[in-house]
């Protein structure tokens, strides 16, 4: 089955295209514009290009649940996505980033601990950026949730605490 895992930001939007564990292309976007209506006109763009490119059954996205007032295109970017999921008939599974470092390592690690982790297992992700990491993360979320396998990262988080 093949995710996309999505990273939304106001600047950068971090994604990944799995197929099951195995990384078929990750990286970031940045917006062009930080007007609100571009960003998201951007995104519905960038979003429907990796829909077209790798037919997923499923988009996973972080949501942050925020309540000032400043992070409201923030809040909005992973609605949008969902809307642009479901109009394409696709599944829509959103996750806080304290359930993706939950499901990765631990709800209380950093994103340096996540990055090490991830790159244990992908090493092409050692000279990635923080957002399309985060996006690697949130794709395997999304997979170790929908069929409860998490065998290779906590191998890997085992070796990582036996060394």
């Amino acid at each position: 089955m093949k995710y996309i895992g999505i990273d939304p930001g106001t600047k950068t939007l971090g994604y990944a295209v799995m197929e099951d564990e195995k990384i078929l292309e990750s990286g970031e976007i940045d917006f062009l514009n930080r007007q609100p209506s571009l960003v998201l006109l951007q995104l519905k763009y960038e979003v429907e290009q990796l829909l077209m490119a790798y037919t997923p059954t499923t988009i996973v996205c972080e949501k942050m649940f925020v309540r000032n007032k400043n992070a409201a295109l923030l809040s909005t970017l992973p609605d949008e996505i969902e809307y642009i999921a479901r109009d394409n008939k696709i599944n829509f599974i959103s996750y806080a980033p304290t359930t993706v470092k939950y499901f990765i390592i631990d709800g209380k690690a950093s994103k340096k601990q996540v990055k090490a982790v991830l790159c244990n297992i992908y090493p092409e992700l050692k000279k990635s950026g923080s957002d399309e990491t985060d996006a690697v993360a949130i794709a395997l979320c999304g997979y170790y949730n929908s069929f409860e396998k998490r065998t290779s990262v906590d191998k890997t988080f085992k070796q990582l605490n036996d060394d």
